[in-house]
């Protein structure tokens, strides 16, 4: 979709023009340029073992894509109020994912038009061969945050957990700065965790979770009180035991209900 399907038959001249003109960038020199000193924040799971021209070409792919959801639209500006209102919004709305009220699929389609009220796009991308371990990227295209999601594990709990560690990069974090995440847990890495944790289920039930086998009917008790979706709660306990077993509890979502929005 973004290379002519004849492109390996080009010239050499015609197919570096046309891979310029994808990467948005000048010369083969810059690109190696940019591929050695590599210029976005990403979350991995466990550090960034990834092929770095795999992860500039998805980055460049959500770009791409934004690119086209925004000029479609007629964008609002990234208002950091609005923001942290959408934020609150969706992990409300979350709620809805408790019943059949809400598929998953309507769930992020939910959050994509949330978030672009308050001048924030985001792609679901699915990762390319060579990328590992990777969560979600943000990104600045002008005035617009930019997040980009692989979806890893396709669970709504970790979906959301990547969204709010991205927003907490947007809040927190310079905009002329690019973080990355690869296994060292720096100070912006931790702070976005944290900022994504605390804002998703505050750490005061983190006592009744820890150490406590799955019980249904506690998981429930907090996800009504706090009025979000159940599976946050699951995935802290999961989290703080350091056990996944219990992750069949979670609704996920598949490539096959989301590819087409773009492609």
């Amino acid at each position: 979709n973004f290379f002519p399907k004849n492109f390996k038959k080009l010239d050499a001249d015609e197919r570096e023009k046309i891979f310029l003109k994808f990467f948005q960038i000048g010369s083969i020199e810059a690109f190696k340029e940019r591929i050695n000193n590599p210029n976005f924040a990403a979350r991995t799971t466990y550090g960034l073992d990834n092929n770095i021209f795999a992860l500039e070409t998805w980055i460049q792919i959500g770009i791409v894509l934004a690119k086209n959801q925004i000029y479609k639209s007629s964008p609002n500006v990234f208002n950091r109020e609005k923001f942290i209102i959408a934020l609150d919004l969706i992990r409300k709305q979350s709620s809805e994912l408790n019943t059949k009220e809400k598929t998953t699929k309507q769930f992020l389609l939910d959050i994509r038009a949330i978030l672009a009220e308050a001048g924030v796009h985001i792609i679901y991308l699915e990762k390319l061969n060579g990328i590992n371990k990777l969560n979600g990227v943000v990104r600045w295209l002008d005035k617009h945050p930019i997040i980009i999601l692989s979806l890893t594990g396709k669970k709504i709990d970790k979906i959301l957990f990547s969204l709010f560690h991205e927003a907490g990069h947007i809040l927190l974090d310079n905009k002329r700065l690019h973080y990355v995440s690869c296994g060292e847990k720096t100070k912006n890495e931790i702070n976005a965790d944290n900022f994504a944790a605390k804002r998703l289920l505050p750490f005061e039930y983190n006592n009744e979770l820890c150490g406590k086998k799955i019980n249904k009917e506690k998981i429930k008790q907090i996800a009504t009180k706090e009025g979000i979706y159940e599976g946050i709660v699951i995935g802290r306990q999961c989290y703080l035991n350091k056990n996944w077993k219990c992750s069949y509890l979670q609704k996920s979502i598949s490539w096959n209900e989301i590819n087409h929005w773009y492609f």
